[in-house]
């Protein structure tokens, strides 16, 4: 049977997670804080005899100029991060992150190391698995509980080719994938084209240009964020708010190595 063509657009099936946070002021004079968060799952893990987790929460810290604060993990885990701000309200997203196997192997002792929610991973090594944000308040938020739920905008793009001419060991014929390739890609964040210059959401860009296009030349759209500040090549700032509205750039006039490329980055905004 000859080839047929496939095409997908997959959520990532992220289950909700309760987690415990608090923010907690460090430095008043200078306006330094501190947010921390519990997460009684993998603690759960922690406790049960032989077993140690695989991933950790990243955290990311945004007031209404940008990020603020930020941890996407370190050779030693944590679940806190630092940040200043003179807003009373922040956004924060989380993340799960792998967390590095060197952490474990230092003592070279033997240990078993949990699959928690690795499938995400195993679809797209180089990506994150985004919740959505939250925003908390810094002089309310004390222990506070909260159910972290999956981003569903954030999704897996694959096309390929499969065939049905083959059979398992029993004999029952299956579909083999052929020939596949697949990113990630956000609707609701702006991309801007290294081609064109032309700025728009994910979605728009599928619906232009198709997910195949899109999957092939993933490294020619990067992510520009509105809260975030861009530098021509003659020191002009601009937010990515001003990039946005305007929906197209000269490309000639900016280094396209400040923009987030998407296939090695997975930061929000």
């Amino acid at each position: 049977m000859c080839a047929q063509k496939y095409e997908s657009i997959q959520p990532f099936d992220l289950k909700p997670l309760e987690i415990e946070c608090s923010i907690t002021c460090e430095i008043p004079d200078l306006d330094l804080f501190e947010i921390s968060w519990h997460v009684p799952l993998i603690n759960s893990i922690v406790k049960a005899e032989g077993q140690l987790p695989s991933t950790e929460l990243h955290c990311f810290v945004y007031d209404s100029s940008g990020m603020i604060g930020h941890y996407e993990g370190l050779s030693t885990p944590m679940q806190h991060c630092d940040f200043k701000t003179k807003d009373s309200v922040v956004e924060v997203f989380f993340r799960w992150g792998r967390i590095p196997y060197t952490y474990y192997n230092k003592d070279s002792v033997e240990i078993m190391v949990s699959s928690l929610y690795m499938s995400p991973f195993n679809k797209t090594s180089y990506r994150g698995s985004e919740f959505e944000s939250i925003h908390l308040s810094l002089y309310s938020t004390t222990y506070r509980k909260l159910t972290l739920l999956n981003d569903t905008n954030t999704v897996r793009i694959s096309y390929g080719t499969y065939s049905r001419d083959r059979n398992d060991p029993i004999g029952h014929p299956y579909a083999h994938v052929d020939l596949g390739y697949s990113g990630v890609i956000t609707f609701d964040r702006y991309y801007l084209s290294l081609r064109t210059g032309r700025i728009a959401t994910g979605q728009k860009w599928i619906n232009r240009k198709g997910i195949r296009k899109i999957v092939q030349k993933g490294d020619r759209y990067v992510l520009v964020s509105p809260s975030i500040k861009y530098v021509d090549k003659k020191n002009n700032q601009y937010s990515g708010a001003e990039l946005v509205e305007a929906r197209r750039i000269k490309l000639e006039k900016f280094d396209p190595n400040q923009f987030k490329k998407t296939d090695k980055e997975n930061i929000p905004y």
